[in-house]
């Protein structure tokens, strides 16, 4: 039992990142067990971008691409990345294809889950 007690007291939970806290799933003193889900930890230095780009639109979209991003909270300002990921299937309802970027957010100005406008400037070659 004091084995027991000896560990608890220098039991310490460390993130793999630095971030913050999105959502909590126990009080401090709860019970855990090993592997247990605690806490949902969002980086919102990067914030990554999923957008989609209709079938017809897809074979201009390439990784590195720069996009811009508006939000309506900044209303006056641009946010700029750059594509990282194309999904390798598109959507059979919606004829699209799944895209995801990202950007820069050290001023922690942008909040995950908001919606945003994204342009892309598309080269045809």
């Amino acid at each position: 039992m004091v084995n027991a007690e000896l560990n608890i007291t220098k039991c310490e939970i460390k993130s793999p990142f630095d971030g913050e806290i999105q959502i909590k799933y126990i009080d401090e003193g709860s019970f855990v067990i090993k592997a247990a889900k605690i806490a949902e930890l969002i980086d919102r230095k990067i914030m990554k971008v999923k957008f989609y780009v209709p079938e017809s639109e897809a074979r201009f979209i390439k990784k590195g691409q720069k996009i811009e991003v508006s939000v309506t909270t900044f209303p006056e300002e641009k946010f700029s990345g750059d594509i990282y990921a194309i999904s390798p299937m598109g959507n059979e309802s919606t004829y699209s294809i799944e895209v995801f970027a990202k950007i820069p957010n050290n001023e922690l100005k942008l909040y995950a889950g908001i919606s945003a406008k994204v342009k892309v400037s598309a080269e045809q070659k």
